[in-house]
């Protein structure tokens, strides 16, 4: 009797606005950092020319700060659940060539709060074909859109109205989940 191979499923997580409070943790930073009071990223960016916008982003992308963020604890949870049936990767937009560390930082952040992953990646089309993501959880519409030719199904955080995209919260993300499993 030959042994089938079983390869498991790949799931990724996008980091900043799913796996942690951006961008919430963001305008706290700017907030303290300028003596400030800003609501949202909306208003730090009307506010400040792009420059000082940049120049401050780039200090948080560097700061301690970012790599010590509070986890999100349901989504930690929902990858512990996902860990047996699955592979659970990271993708992410954050920008590994212009900062060297941050790879590495990111990678002590997972693991210090407990993420039990299988790989830390760019977001791009080459990286979902090439793991052959069935499934991608994000915050980020326009992100999540130019992937949609691709086979992978893809959950945003929020609401919304897309054909091929399912919009989640923490209250449906497992119904959601089960829903279409059967078809992953």
């Amino acid at each position: 009797m030959s042994k089938k191979s079983f390869k498991k499923k790949v799931i990724s997580f996008d980091i900043d606005g799913v796996l942690n409070d951006y961008p919430n943790c963001f305008v706290l930073y700017v907030n303290k950092a300028l003596n400030s009071n800003f609501k949202n990223i909306e208003q730090i960016k009307k506010k400040l020319k792009n420059y000082k916008y940049e120049k401050i982003k780039d200090k948080y992308r560097r700061s301690h700060y970012k790599f010590n963020l509070k986890p999100n604890i349901f989504f930690r949870n929902f990858i512990d659940s996902l860990n047996n049936k699955y592979h659970v990767i990271c993708i992410t937009r954050r920008n590994f060539k212009k900062y060297p560390r941050m790879y590495i930082r990111t990678l002590g952040w997972l693991k210090k709060n407990s993420f039990k992953i299988s790989g830390l990646y760019s977001k791009n089309k080459d990286t979902i074909k090439k793991k052959k993501i069935c499934l991608h959880i994000d915050d980020q519409l326009n992100d999540v859109k130019k992937y949609l030719n691709l086979k992978t199904k893809f959950f945003v955080l929020g609401s919304g109205v897309d054909k091929k995209v399912y919009f989640v919260n923490r209250k449906n993300l497992i119904k959601k989940f089960r829903d279409i499993e059967p078809i992953l």
